[in-house]
């Protein structure tokens, strides 16, 4: 109901306006058959009497002069019910482009808000279901049967409320008719829930076993496990096929004997007004009009029972949308109205832990403005999940200070303001350098070069034809590597961030200019906190300040010392020394 309430959020007018075509179409199509008991018994039978409103207008007394005027009123309503379809088709159009945007909206807006380990538990692929595949059905049931469910209604309350007038048996016949199919659609509905479920986490195992003997064809065959993975999709798809027939089975149930109730009303009401017309208890037009609202009323019932049919195409992805958007948030809320300066970071017996594990334990630094600090460690060891946490995407245990203030006390949006990340694989868009570098927009070009020459990027930027206007190709392909992080890390300069982490992003330059580009950043921020994650040991400064992650904790050191004292560190100065070959420009 919550996710329905937001689907439909400032659509209320929308929707009343539908109700209200519905409610006017349906009482005149009700209006229009009980025409037929006027024409039939009352003009020519003259055996009812005819309502006020219609026998004003007679202006004889011939039977045909009659049978005119009611003809006359039967294209009035008929014009009403074409405007009224013309205004609910309109309605439909803008509460199905609403409910879209509503829906596609919250998503959005959910996805970027997500908790960091939220999100890294769910799958991209299924994000992007829940906002594209998994909404637009969801959307579409509610769009397509809403007419249905209110014709149905509204048909069946006014219709029977006329044949109640005309005769009571009939209207009780019908009234069980109704509630069997009712009935039966919610058993359907209650039996068939747990196999579809069942259905779709099978169908997305099988999908999952696809994509991977697509992706992966080599390592299957490098471990001889072709047979092994054909064996397992056979026991998925079996056992999804032996779900599926139980579903049929229930449908055939179902559309036996909701259809043939249906299909056995018919003569049940030919038999039992026929008898009354035999026995003058009912007109010959009573009889017509009867028959057209009982099969006028039972074939919506029938779309109702082929839309019950399919009710499952929209449960299942709205089951899937309500757990994605249960998923945590991030919490925004600034539990300290105090802003910091930024000048000082400083870690007090951190732990970090996933899923009871730990990652870290017992970390204590502090870095101050102006310091240059490299972090080093092995593959894994938890660089990442530092420069995760100095950006608040992740929790702990312990206390992160930032001028005294507790990081997880701060709003996430301006430490993000203040703290920047300059990853290891820069992403270029098919812009001109000028765009790619000033991505917020500011658009001053003097700064731009500013920026460039402190990235030892602008003579680069000289030799293109077009300058900083030059179009760069899709991801940067006319572009070196070690130009691409230039850029990347000018992208992240005209930010004007006190924090800056810079993961690897100098790999693919040479000695000389990364020690240029360190050197510009010194003079030219000579306040900000620079932290430089590395690999490449053997390119730091000498009497470097380093913080080494070593067996879960972080040595404070310099790379002199570590090299000097500690295994593990020298072990990691090895790696680089015996690597082949150095990407550099």
């Amino acid at each position: 109901m919550k996710l329905f309430k937001a689907t439909i959020e400032n659509l209320y007018k929308v929707i009343l306006m539908i109700v209200i075509s519905s409610a006017i179409i349906c009482f005149f199509n009700v209006v229009m058959a009980k025409f037929i008991i006027y024409v039939v018994d009352g003009i020519v039978m003259s055996n009812v009497n005819l309502p006020n409103y219609l026998t004003t207008f007679f202006y004889n007394d011939s039977k045909l002069s009659k049978i005119i005027v009611a003809a006359i009123f039967m294209v009035i309503m008929a014009f009403i019910i074409s405007i009224f379809n013309y205004i609910r088709s309109k309605y439909n159009t803008k509460l199905r482009l609403g409910m879209n945007n509503n829906i596609k909206n919250l998503l959005l807006k959910h996805t970027t808000y997500l908790d960091y380990n939220s999100y890294i538990g769910y799958e991209n692929s299924q994000i992007l279901q829940r906002i594209s595949s998994d909404s637009s059905n969801y959307i579409s049931y509610i769009n397509d049967k809403l007419n249905l469910i209110l014709n149905t209604i509204f048909y069946t309350f006014f219709s029977l409320n006329v044949i109640i007038e005309l005769n009571f048996k009939v209207c009780l016949i019908l009234s069980i008719i109704i509630l069997i199919i009712i009935l039966m659609s919610v058993w359907y509905c209650i039996n068939t829930k747990n196999i579809v479920d069942k259905k779709v986490t099978l169908s997305e195992g099988l999908i999952k076993k696809t994509m991977n003997s697509i992706y992966n064809p080599k390592m299957i065959k490098m471990t001889n496990n072709q047979n092994n993975e054909i064996h397992r999709f056979n026991i998925n798809s079996e056992e999804y096929l032996k779900y599926d027939i139980k579903e049929i089975d229930y449908l055939i149930y179902y559309e036996l004997i909701a259809s043939g109730i249906k299909a056995l009303s018919t003569p049940i009401i030919y038999l039992v007004c026929g008898i009354m017309v035999i026995n003058d208890n009912m007109q010959i037009g009573g009889l017509m009009a009867i028959l057209t609202y009982s099969t006028t009323m039972l074939s919506y019932f029938q779309n109702v029972i082929y839309a019950v049919e399919g009710i499952n195409d929209f449960l299942v992805p709205a089951r899937r949308i309500k757990e994605f958007l249960n998923l945590n948030e991030e919490d925004l809320i600034c539990k300290n109205i105090v802003t910091p300066d930024y000048k000082k970071i400083e870690f007090k017996n951190v732990n970090i832990k996933f899923d009871n594990q730990i990652v870290l334990e017992n970390i204590n630094f502090a870095i101050n403005e102006g310091e240059n600090i490299y972090l080093v460690g092995s593959n894994g060891s938890g660089k990442s999940v530092l420069t995760k946490l100095l950006l608040g995407f992740i929790s702990y245990e312990g206390s992160i200070l930032i001028d005294d203030v507790e990081l997880r006390d701060l709003h996430k949006t301006k430490l993000r303001e203040n703290i920047g990340l300059c990853f290891q694989t820069p992403y270029i868009f098919s812009d001109t350098i000028k765009n790619n570098i000033d991505c917020y927009e500011n658009k001053n070009i003097d700064k731009i070069k500013d920026i460039c020459k402190i990235c030892e990027l602008d003579k680069d930027i000289q030799n293109f034809a077009n300058n900083y206007d030059e179009l760069l190709g899709e991801r940067g392909i006319n572009l070196s590597g070690g130009q691409k992080q230039r850029i990347n890390i000018a992208r992240l300069l005209m930010q004007n961030k006190k924090i800056l982490i810079f993961d690897d992003v100098l790999s693919k330059l040479d000695n000389n200019t990364k020690n240029k580009i360190v050197e510009n950043l010194n003079k030219n921020f000579p306040n900000n906190i620079n932290i430089f994650i590395t690999h490449d040991l053997l390119r730091i400064p000498k009497n470097s300040r380093v913080l080494f992650i070593d067996n879960k904790t972080i040595i404070d050191s310099t790379n002199t010392k570590l090299e000097k004292d500690n295994n593990n560190y020298k072990k990691l100065i090895d790696i680089c020394e015996n690597v082949v070959g150095g990407l550099y420009e």
